[in-house]
């Protein structure tokens, strides 16, 4: 109690809008001690479409990936972002301290995109959920119109009920491969919030189809779901380019630019089917344009294709040891 003899009110903090100088500031001080290793950190880039007057409209955000230390860093960056978000002000903030719900949904609106590795946007928004460090909890509380806190569960990913048919699926599963099933279960909501297994092995007389977990906040991973194969999509692209070779439609050892002619220029022509599906072309890997933008819209994708140089020197692609010359489509 005060002289007055009534209870003093507790000291609410002063919110600022995010990504402004005073944020900015206040962000420093709520980090301070904790800040994540510039070496080893995940560099995520938050450019904005519509930052308000007196806010940063380019923000680097450093994430320890172990501790969930964050860090931001207004103005140009020193070199490319492992993931790069182009989106609005709003969003930008729902990104932060929304929950995994709001979050997904950003990457469903049309309005975001993402240039990088989009497997890291699985880690971040883990860490994002979790708040392992609590940054987040305290930048919330000096942020203005910051979204409501919500509890993350642990067991979010597993408490998700599935249709009878599909739990059916999963206790016959884990009947057959126990093994397989548990390790699948361990990384319910630790690295994956679902998971799909199929598996046909003729000599054995094993088929097995199960999936478990979720698919997004709130909706059950089931057999049906379409998950992102991610590189279990090589398989099949490679499966198809061979079926074209063998009825003469296509020669893998024939530039690209032979059947998409507007792949051309700045060293592009050199660059074969063949050197695409076997990693071997000059096209740089990893946080090059090519590689990522995979919420972006077609034509954003298109156009980082053109704009991809080939580095100079690079020497031309063997020609076709079969002759094959391949039909252009």
């Amino acid at each position: 109690m005060n002289d007055t003899g009534t209870v003093p009110r507790p000291t609410l903090p002063t919110v600022h809008s995010l990504f402004s100088p005073e944020w900015l500031r206040a962000a420093a001080e709520a980090t301070a001690g904790r800040s994540p290793d510039d070496g080893t950190a995940l560099r995520l880039g938050l450019r904005l479409t519509d930052p308000p007057p007196g806010v940063a409209g380019q923000v680097l955000v450093l994430v320890d990936q172990t501790t969930g230390a964050l860090a931001f860093r207004a103005g140009e960056w020193d070199e490319r972002p492992t993931l790069t978000l182009t989106l609005a002000h709003e969003d930008a903030r729902l990104f932060l301290f929304g929950d995994a719900e709001r979050r997904v949904r950003l990457f469903e609106h049309g309005r975001l995109v993402l240039e990088g590795v989009f497997l890291f946007v699985f880690f971040l928004d883990r860490l994002l959920q979790q708040d392992p460090s609590g940054a987040l909890a305290r930048l919330r509380r000096c942020t203005a119109d910051a979204p409501p806190a919500t509890r993350h569960r642990p067991d979010a990913a597993a408490a998700v009920t599935a249709p009878e048919d599909e739990a059916a699926a999963v206790r016959a599963a884990a009947e057959i491969l126990p093994r397989t099933m548990d390790a699948l279960h361990t990384e319910l909501g630790r690295t994956t919030p679902g998971a799909q297994l199929h598996v046909s092995h003729a000599p054995s007389g094993t088929d097995v189809s199960a999936a478990l977990g979720s698919s997004r906040p709130g909706v059950p991973f089931t057999r049906a779901s379409r998950p992102i194969w991610y590189c279990c999509a090589k398989t099949l692209g490679a499966a198809a380019v061979g079926q074209l070779w063998e009825r003469g439609l296509l020669d893998p050892m024939a530039p690209v630019a032979r059947y998409l002619p507007w792949y051309d220029g700045d060293g592009r022509e050199r660059v074969t089917l063949h050197q695409l599906l076997t990693h071997t072309s000059a096209v740089p890997m990893g946080l090059d344009p090519l590689h990522g933008a995979m919420a972006a819209p077609v034509a954003l994708r298109r156009e980082l294709l053109r704009r991809m140089t080939v580095p100079t020197g690079t020497p031309p692609a063997p020609a076709s040891p079969t002759g094959r010359g391949g039909r252009g489509s």
